[in-house]
């Protein structure tokens, strides 16, 4: 093995140098030789790779697909649960893969951790009215134009919905998205694009928190429903994702909630007016 990492050296490097005070032969290699060294040599071990927005995107949506490949078998453990049981399993598969792969990237836990951090309470305050803005807005949009709801909401009580899908997501999401694919860009500078400056880590996660909304579509579920999720979670990924970076985790998943109750309360006023107006519910 000693050779091999010889020849290794040389051909990335150049030629070898003689030490003057023996014989071996030595070699100065830069530490940009990331693919021939050991993960632990420096002290960023984020590989390169998922050091750009398209290697975050990437690993992000290998580690959402490993997770829900491995809640499959929950459907068939207990069928009188298929309701919520695989949908908790997912969340709670994804929350252990993130630290786990955080682990071998080299994110730190504290990325990922709920730990309160001092922060002006008024500003989170605005994240959250926007969200509730946005959920409120995005419900009214779905009723107005008859997009189908989301098959995973099928079967699920009002108490099953608060707990799976306002809750524990948005906990979940959270840790995975702003947590661990956000943390992976951490201090690799910010993106300026339609007047939002992000960092590349924000910009990554909103993305591929919009992107694994395409498993509602490969669900069985509708197009359009598909692609208005996909844009209202890519919009709230860029509201949390600047959440994150100007307060902390939780305040992320505060405005995820927000957005889940924005969106309650928007779906109840429109059919209240619907009602008034036009004597019936929109759905």
């Amino acid at each position: 093995m000693p050779a091999l990492n010889q020849i290794l050296a040389v051909i990335r490097v150049g030629q070898p140098k003689k030490s003057n005070s023996n014989v071996r032969l030595t070699y100065s290699i830069p530490k940009n030789c990331i693919l021939l060294c050991h993960p632990g040599t420096f002290d960023n071990k984020t590989p390169m790779m998922t050091k750009t927005i398209p290697g975050a995107v990437l690993t992000g949506l290998t580690l959402f697909s490993l997770a829900a490949l491995s809640s499959e078998p929950f459907k068939a453990l207990a069928p009188e649960l298929k309701a919520w049981l695989p949908h908790v399993t997912l969340k709670f598969i994804l929350i252990v893969l993130s630290f786990a792969a955080a682990r071998l990237l080299g994110v730190p836990f504290s990325e990922l951790s709920l730990a309160a951090i001092p922060f002006d309470s008024k500003r989170r305050s605005k994240f959250i009215l926007m969200a509730l803005l946005l959920g409120a807005v995005g419900s009214s949009f779905v009723l107005a134009f008859g997009i189908p709801r989301m098959q995973v909401l099928n079967g699920l009580s009002v108490g099953q919905v608060i707990l799976t899908i306002w809750l524990w997501s948005s906990i979940a999401e959270e840790i995975f998205a702003r947590g661990f694919v956000q943390g992976l860009l951490k201090n690799e500078g910010n993106v300026l694009i339609g007047g939002l400056s992000l960092s590349k880590g924000g910009w990554a996660s909103a993305i591929v928190f919009s992107l694994i909304h395409l498993a509602i579509f490969v669900g069985g579920g509708a197009l359009p429903t598909t692609i208005t999720i996909m844009t209202l979670t890519f919009l709230l990924g860029l509201l949390t994702a600047k959440t994150r970076e100007e307060m902390n985790l939780r305040s992320a998943i505060y405005v995820h909630i927000a957005f889940n109750v924005g969106g309650a309360l928007g779906g109840i006023i429109t059919n209240l007016i619907s009602l008034i107006a036009f004597g019936k519910r929109l759905a």
